[in-house]
């Protein structure tokens, strides 16, 4: 999705000790109660503002991914990164839709490495996490992460957005 020496800084610096990563409990409201913690690192969100009242501007790594859209963005609703922990058996995190009650968004997903783990959709499609891969859907859509079982972790970019 993007050029190599791109992607190998998005590799590296989230492979680093830079990103600050949060601690999250439940993957999301239709997720078991226990066994589907991960640890997340948001970069943007569009409510977010500064003392003044202007709004933060998106990081590097979420504008060098909107840019290479094939239709473009009007509008970032959210951007995160989000870090799955090697597990013994493949987890799923519980199927849902990142803002269900927004209607005409797109969904970028990008996956930062490779590993055995992905993103499975309602209608039973699977994408698999393959490194620098984007893939784009509907914000309508229900998805799940699917835990990996080959790889200390499995680095993803989830951007929500209107084009």
């Amino acid at each position: 999705f993007l050029p190599e020496k791109i992607h190998k800084e998005y590799h590296e610096h989230y492979h680093s000790l830079n990103p600050v990563w949060r601690f999250v409990q439940k993957a999301n409201t239709n997720a078991d109660e226990t066994g589907n913690a991960y640890f997340m690192n948001e970069t943007y969100h569009d409510t977010w503002k500064d003392k003044d009242n202007n709004p933060f501007k998106p990081a590097w790594e979420v504008i060098n991914l909107l840019e290479n859209l094939p239709n473009g963005y009007s509008k970032i609703i959210r951007a995160k990164t989000n870090l799955f922990i090697k597990q013994d058996e493949p987890i799923k995190y519980g199927m849902h839709l990142d803002y269900p009650k927004l209607d005409n968004y797109k969904i970028l997903l990008y996956y930062i490495n490779t590993n055995n783990g992905g993103t499975e959709f309602a209608n039973g499609d699977f994408a698999k996490s393959v490194a620098n891969r984007a893939v784009i859907v509907d914000g309508n859509i229900e998805h799940q992460t699917v835990g990996q079982t080959d790889a200390d972790v499995r680095l993803i970019i989830n951007i929500n957005y209107m084009e």
